[in-house]
């Protein structure tokens, strides 16, 4: 049994500091062993919403940070 790390991160943060907060998102393809988009799911992005999280932040697979809202 395990959970995502947004979830994770949802459980074990300040839920105060979460307020207008923006998480930061990295992605690894283990099959190819390379960097990818991370991007939340279709669980954890209204848990992100419902934690008033307003924003992600992750790097695409040439490296350049992407901004998204939520």
């Amino acid at each position: 049994v395990a959970v995502h790390a947004e979830q994770n991160a949802l459980i074990s943060g300040d839920v105060s500091a979460m307020n207008c907060a923006v998480i930061y998102i990295s992605g690894f393809d283990c099959g190819t062993r390379n960097f990818i988009k991370g991007v939340p799911c279709e669980i954890c992005l209204p848990m992100l919403q419902n934690a008033h999280i307003v924003a992600y932040i992750t790097t695409d697979e040439d490296g350049r940070i992407i901004e998204t809202e939520i």
